[in-house]
């Protein structure tokens, strides 16, 4: 949840800190006071004695490389294994009847799976019942199990039934998920519960469930969420980021776990339907395919365990925004020699500031409106000629999401905060002009009064020391 904290709320400086179990009282609260008074940038630190670490994001060993469409055109997996799956024993899908486990159930029946059991909440819906229903036609035997998997009884009674059908367990997939998106300051503990049903309880009784049986694959679909943070989706953050620490239990525990950090998968789940893939392209980001989504699932499936992330990422792009964590310090090392220096990227605030200090009120106002209809324009995702100045942003789409993006874009260039609810209430550009203006105004007066104070000071410091020198 403190990725997205930092994405929605950057003037708050989150940091998270993990502390040493092991270590004393005594330690740890030194550890913990230096963090709070550390001056560099790191915001995800852990201590392990006398050992400080922190993340970062490197390449997988078979990272695949993305072309200028944004494709993923190849793998550098040199130890990848054909996969297939047994005929003789049995595999469980989570959330298998929606459209991201429908598309799992497919891919793992022409691999060579021969027995599915598709667990959901409800009963399969027409399409749903069409695709098991040619499954089944391509051979497979298929069991549909109407489960909560958050609730342990439920998931009991159907590892139950297939104990009893004497085709053994073999491997599990959990997809299942639900997503009630929101900023944090519109969420509530009911939304995060509803997220965190699935991911959470439902991970953790399918892990006890089934530790003493001999699986070969217990794979969870967390997603980029958790590893990159999303604005507007605190719960879902940290929903899957259970999943990517339960895969690393696992591990420790010698038992098999993969958790991977999906993308925006474009045209099948609930994801796609609210346009992931399209909040994807304003972070810099592509959707992945469903042909590309089973491609890297079964390379995964063959090379990988414990987290790892499945994002098409333009990264010359991404790394011009605004502000990218030092998580990214390996990527942007690389791309900032190949792309614009942070020089070029500050270019515009800094030429914007440049005029707005020698113009008259009135045509700072002006810069300030063509400048504000640009950054609305590609918040939206809207054509210059879609934008009226006098029109209510609310009433031309701009949600909660999109006004806090708006409002760091503001914070990053012109380093004005409004809050995220002006954006909402009603103000056009026009009236958001104004208010920024007043915001700029303010602060250039702050900043002479504290430069006339600090004169004052240095007149003060001179007549004194000229006051002691006549005395000496």
């Amino acid at each position: 949840m403190g990725k997205v904290i930092s994405l929605e709320h950057p003037e708050l400086n989150c940091v998270r800190i993990d502390l040493d179990p092991e270590q004393s009282l005594e330690a740890s609260a030194k550890a913990l006071f230096n963090e709070i008074w550390s001056e560099d940038n790191e915001d995800q630190v852990a201590w392990r004695g006398d050992s400080r670490y922190v993340p970062r994001l490197v390449p997988s060993h078979h990272q695949q490389t993305v072309t200028q469409t944004g494709q993923l055109a190849s793998y550098d997996a040199n130890s990848q294994k054909s996969l297939s799956f047994r005929s003789d024993a049995t595999y469980i899908i989570t959330g298998g009847l929606a459209g991201l486990g429908l598309l799992v159930a497919r891919w793992m029946v022409s691999k060579g799976a021969k027995n599915l059991v598709l667990v959901g909440r409800g009963s399969p819906n027409e399409t749903a019942a069409f695709e098991i229903m040619e499954l089944e036609m391509a051979g497979a035997a298929v069991v549909v199990e109407k489960a909560d998997v958050s609730n342990v009884t439920d998931m009991a009674r159907v590892l139950h039934n297939i104990e009893n059908s004497n085709i053994p367990l073999a491997g599990i997939i959990h997809s299942a998920g639900m997503l009630s998106d929101g900023v944090l300051a519109n969420q509530t503990w009911s939304s995060f519960e509803k997220v965190m049903a699935a991911k959470v309880q439902g991970a953790w009784h399918l892990h006890q469930l089934t530790q003493n049986q001999p699986l070969e694959f217990f794979v969870l679909f967390s997603s980029a969420a958790s590893l990159l943070g999303s604005s507007g989706q605190a719960n879902h953050s940290a929903a899957n980021a259970f999943l990517d620490g339960l895969a690393h239990y696992r591990q420790v525990m010698g038992l098999p776990g993969l958790s991977i950090n999906w993308g925006a998968i474009s045209q099948v789940g609930e994801a796609a339907e609210r346009g992931a893939d399209k909040r994807a392209e304003k972070r810099a980001m592509g959707a992945i395919s469903p042909h590309e989504f089973s491609e890297a699932l079964e390379l995964l499936m063959t090379n990988s365990s414990g987290s790892v992330g499945v994002i098409p990422i333009y990264w010359s792009e991404f790394i011009k925004q605004s502000s990218i964590p030092p998580f990214f310090t390996h990527f942007r090392e690389i791309y900032s020699k190949s792309s614009l220096t942070q020089s070029t990227l500050k270019a515009k605030p800094h030429q914007l500031f440049e005029r707005l200090e020698v113009v008259s009120p009135m045509e700072r106002e002006k810069l300030l409106t063509n400048y504000l209809q640009g950054e609305v324009i590609q918040v939206l995702g809207i054509s210059a000629s879609q934008i009226d100045v006098q029109q209510p942003l609310n009433t031309m789409g701009v949600d909660s999401l999109m006004a806090v993006e708006l409002r760091n874009r503001l914070k990053t260039d012109l380093g004005v905060d409004v809050p995220v609810v002006k954006f909402i209430e009603d103000i056009c550009v026009a009236s958001l002009a104004t208010e920024v203006n007043e915001r700029i105004t303010q602060i250039d007066k702050n900043q002479r009064v504290e430069a006339e104070n600090i004169g004052q000071l240095y007149q003060n410091n001179v007549k004194e020391n000229d006051r002691i020198r006549g005395e000496l």
